[in-house]
């Protein structure tokens, strides 16, 4: 069966952002996308449930379910095609310790940000993100880097989290030509929104350059 570009849909989401906010499961060595969701569809028993694939590429997506996955082997549809990936991690979405870690991680992304062109402190940041459970020194470097945490804000965003996303995160590894063409048609299809991100940075470059 070959894919059909038609019946994809995509939807764009505020913001994009190369690297994911989630754990060091998530980062990986190609790059990922979250700059946009990919809808599709997940087998969960005699039924199909939908769901938005995030920080994903060809070689896997990672995705949220109420429905706990007790096998590795999991079969999504996406129009007329169906595949099949493998579970590589599962994570409970309601494990305040986890979820803290990822605010942790989402807030040092958004310092790295700001700090393109300091290579060393970069650096730190990216090892940090990769370490699980090193909570100590990410709050150490973000209070270092002026950003305080406070035990309300952290609340909020946990909160937040929690209303947001489903019991389960599955981190899913695929080796489908049905799903890389997928892929293809989507980086295809959000290009104009890609190339509007790379374009914002710039302005902003100049506009700070100028002050």
């Amino acid at each position: 069966m070959h894919f059909c570009k038609h019946a994809l849909t995509i939807i764009i989401i505020k913001g994009y952002k190369k690297l994911t906010k989630n754990n060091s499961a998530s980062v990986r060595r190609k790059e990922r996308y979250s700059h946009i969701y990919i809808s599709l569809k997940v087998k969960t028993g005699s039924d199909w449930q939908l769901i938005k694939a995030a920080d994903w590429n060809e070689d896997g997506l990672n995705f949220f379910s109420e429905h706990k996955f007790d096998e590795a082997e999991v079969f999504f549809k996406k129009g007329i095609n169906k595949f099949c990936g493998n579970i590589v991690w599962t994570r409970r979405s309601d494990n305040y310790g986890v979820i803290f870690e990822m605010i942790l991680n989402t807030m040092l992304f958004e310092e790295l940000e700001k700090l393109k062109d300091k290579k060393d402190v970069s650096g730190r940041i990216i090892n940090l993100v990769r370490s699980e459970g090193r909570i100590e020194e990410k709050k150490k470097l973000l209070s270092a880097l002026n950003r305080h945490i406070s035990e309300t804000e952290t609340e909020a965003l946990a909160k937040k989290h929690n209303e947001e996303n489903a019991l389960y995160r599955y981190g899913v590894k695929l080796e489908s030509p049905e799903w890389s063409e997928i892929v293809k048609y989507a980086l295809d299809a959000s290009e104009v929104v890609r190339v509007m991100d790379r374009l914002n940075e710039n302005l902003s470059g100049l506009t700070k350059d100028k002050k």
